[in-house]
This record gives structure tokens, C-alpha cells and sequence, in this order.
């Protein structure tokens, strides 16, 4: 009996120590995962941060745009807008028609452009220049087509087949369903057929 239980003491000893090995062994082997992760994460977060110091800033677009109002409302001048204004918003700005302005062929619907100016004549007035026109020129350069997504009903109206009345119709589709994609869309106006399309398609581009 005494011989056994000298046999069995080294044993347990020798048990203890290797589960004590075992134990130090998992606590040391998680702090090193614990430590890989930390360096991980902030290596990471330092790439990050470096990344967006070196970026680029984006180019903003303005805000506002700047219309010139001219002509008869009752204070004339330079105002800033909103981009999504239209002329009707602008010569209120600029406080309000004249009683002797002329309006017949003006646009109030029409959106604004940034550098526009926006003339109003007096009844009577001989129109010499376009009443309000925009910094992009309805006709191209370096041909004599029409851009129907920037002309004015004046303009629309010296095109073969088109009067008043269609130059009227073109701008308002134009106002309510935005620029036209190509020069056949245009045969969605009122009143515009093929007929029309053809005497007048060798003389209109839809440029943006």
C-alpha cells in the first residue's frame, strides 16, 4: 500500500505540471491573436486615414447661378438664383413686371441658365435682339441648325413649318418632359408630323 502511494504522488505532480503547461500555453496563444488583431485593426484604420488625407477633394458645383434681369420689371440687375428657378422666379426677384411690359414672348416657365440675361421690352418696343437668351447659343457654331432644347419660341418660329402657335407647343413639351433626346422626339409635339418633321429635320440638333 505504501509503495503505491508513493507511485501515485510523482504522477498527480507530474499530471499538474502538464495541465499548468497546457493552461499558459492557451492564455499565451490567445493574447498573441488578441495582439495580431489590435495590429491588424490599426494598421488598417492608419491606411484608412492616410488614404483620406491624400484624396482629392471633389469639385463642387455652385450653388446658385447668376441671371442679369434688363428691361422693364422695377428693379433691374444682377440676382442670384436657385439652379432649379425659373424666368417667372427671376423677375420676381427683381421685383415684378412694369405695367407697360411686354409679355408675349416670354417664357415663364422656362428654366434658368447660370450668366443668363433675361430682357423684358416695353409694349411698342421694336424687338431688335432676342428678348432673353442664354451664355449657349441655340445655333450651333459653325452650322445654321437650331437647338430645339435651348431656343426661344422666336427662334423656333423662323424654322420652316413652325408658327407661333408650334413654337408655343415645342416649349411647353420641352418644359414638361425636359430636353429632347433626339430631333425624332419632337414628332411627339402636338401638331408636328412627319410632313413637318422632314421640311424642318436638316435644320434643328437637340445638343444639351
Amino acid at each position: 500500500m505504501e509503495k503505491i502511494t508513493k507511485w501515485r504522488i510523482p504522477l498527480l505532480i507530474g499530471l499538474g505540471i502538464v495541465q499548468g503547461l497546457i493552461i499558459i500555453g492557451l492564455v499565451f496563444s490567445n493574447q498573441k491573436s488578441a495582439q495580431t488583431e489590435n495590429t491588424d485593426e490599426w494598421f488598417l484604420e492608419m491606411q484608412s486615414e492616410s488614404e483620406s488625407i491624400f484624396q482629392e477633394p471633389e469639385e463642387q458645383e455652385p450653388v446658385f447661378w447668376v441671371v442679369d434681369v434688363k428691361g422693364a420689371v422695377t428693379n433691374p440687375g444682377i440676382y442670384e438664383v436657385a439652379k432649379n428657378m425659373r424666368v417667372q422666379n427671376a423677375i420676381d426677384l427683381a421685383g415684378g413686371l412694369l405695367q407697360n411690359a411686354e409679355t408675349r414672348h416670354i417664357n415663364f416657365a422656362q428654366h434658368v441658365t447660370d450668366q443668363m440675361l433675361l430682357y423684358i421690352p416695353v409694349v411698342g418696343e421694336e424687338i431688335v435682339d432676342i428678348p432673353y437668351t442664354q451664355p449657349n447659343s441655340p445655333v450651333e457654331e459653325g452650322t445654321s441648325k437650331i437647338n430645339i432644347n435651348t431656343a426661344t419660341d422666336l427662334e423656333l418660329q423662323a424654322l420652316p413649318g413652325i408658327g407661333e402657335k408650334k413654337a408655343l407647343q415645342i416649349i411647353n413639351y420641352r418644359t414638361e418632359n425636359g430636353s429632347f433626346s433626339t430631333i425624332e422626339e419632337l414628332m411627339e409635339v402636338s401638331g408636328i408630323g412627319q410632313k413637318t418633321f422632314d421640311t424642318l429635320k436638316e435644320s434643328i440638333t437637340v445638343t444639351k
